[in-house]
């Protein structure tokens, strides 16, 4: 887990664990939920293989993907990830989101 702050946005990134959710945006929900201080301003989560960009009460929050092709293991449990990663773009002012332009690259 790593938190950042830069020009007063603070981001934190988290590879997370668990199963896989039935919902793309539950894991950041839950994460959420729970907790404890300030929420981040922008959450990027990990371990899902998952692509996903919504906003969950004031966080945007990204589901990260993954840079791994299917492999045995995650072909005999059925599962696949969305292979890629975000370009994102922000306009703040005074350490406030004003715009945020995510752009998915798939590979």
């Amino acid at each position: 887990m790593a938190r950042l702050d830069i020009g007063g946005i603070s981001i934190e990134l988290n590879h997370y664990e668990g199963s896989i959710p039935y919902a793309t945006s539950y894991r950041c929900q839950k994460y959420l939920r729970d907790y404890i201080g300030k929420a981040p301003d922008i959450l990027g989560l990990g371990h899902a293989h998952k692509n996903g960009f919504f906003k969950v009460q004031n966080t945007y929050c990204f589901e990260a993907g993954a840079w791994q092709s299917p492999n045995n293991f995650t072909k005999s449990k059925g599962l696949w990830g969305s292979i890629g990663g975000w370009v994102v773009n922000i306009k703040q002012k005074d350490g406030v989101i004003i715009s945020i332009t995510p752009e998915w690259l798939e590979f």
